[in-house]
């Protein structure tokens, strides 16, 4: 099986999920999430964002306008035979899903991000604001993943790119630049997780989009002994019955 393919697990239920990964990831990083929620009666979908998944040669000759396209795409399908859709997103895939429910959010019941950068400045390497200039002499960036991060993706079979093109690093960051100006535009409910040991994105940032979020209906949660990706790590059976009580709960305002 490819864990880095996108997915759809039927579930007996009139709601579903969507799941979207974060930059220069697979939906391996959301998949047990995905077969987890479905055990529980939801249908759920991993969408593979355009130019991931193949080579980072690829992904270079895309921008976030591409990601949100495959997004709304994968929405558009799961709409047609569910009636309550909740949009789950990790790290850049939490600004694409506040994109779509600033767009849908009649049709969004409500949104989950996890370790999803607020500003430009939660991004911990700080290499990346150099990338507006950076991508013109130097296309690639090797990552850096700590050992015990490392060790973590074999176990779980994340697939992601071992360099990232400087081009769509810089598309990513204009993409949370504008999703910061946004924020207090986005009504759809929403669950902001976050671990306190996030080496990627600071945890501060799940702070910012709480604080800004337009939302009335909004919850802040953190996790203490995970690193970046909280869907996969340590605390993965705590962060799936946060969203799926987080998410049965507005089931049950929208259903009296």
């Amino acid at each position: 099986m490819d864990l880095g393919a996108p997915f759809y697990f039927q579930g007996d239920q009139d709601a579903a999920y969507l799941l979207i990964h974060g930059f220069a990831s697979t939906p391996s990083e959301v998949r047990w999430l995905g077969d987890q929620l479905s055990k529980r009666g939801y249908s759920t979908m991993g969408v593979l964002l355009s130019g991931h998944g193949t080579t980072p040669e690829e992904l270079a000759g895309t921008t976030w306008k591409d990601w949100y396209s495959s997004v709304e795409g994968a929405f558009n399908r799961l709409r047609k035979d569910h009636k309550h859709l909740f949009v789950v997103g990790v790290s850049m895939g939490g600004l694409l899903a506040m994109m779509l429910a600033k767009n849908y959010p009649a049709e969004v019941a409500g949104i989950v991000t996890a370790g999803t950068p607020g500003s430009r400045w939660a991004f911990m390497d700080k290499r990346i604001h150099a990338t507006p200039i950076a991508k013109y002499f130097m296309p690639f960036q090797k990552r850096r993943i700590a050992p015990e991060a490392k060790k973590l993706h074999e176990k779980t079979g994340r697939v992601y790119y071992l360099k990232r093109p400087l081009a769509a690093v810089h598309s990513m960051m204009q993409l949370t630049l504008m999703m910061r100006k946004l924020l207090p535009e986005i009504l759809v409910p929403a669950l902001i997780m976050h671990s306190r040991k996030d080496k990627v994105i600071n945890p501060a940032s799940a702070e910012l989009i709480y604080k800004h979020l337009g939302a009335n209906h909004k919850t802040l949660f953190y996790v203490d002994e995970s690193d970046h990706i909280i869907t996969l790590d340590k605390e993965r059976d705590l962060v799936l019955n946060c969203i799926d009580g987080f998410c049965r709960e507005l089931l049950e305002e929208r259903k009296s």
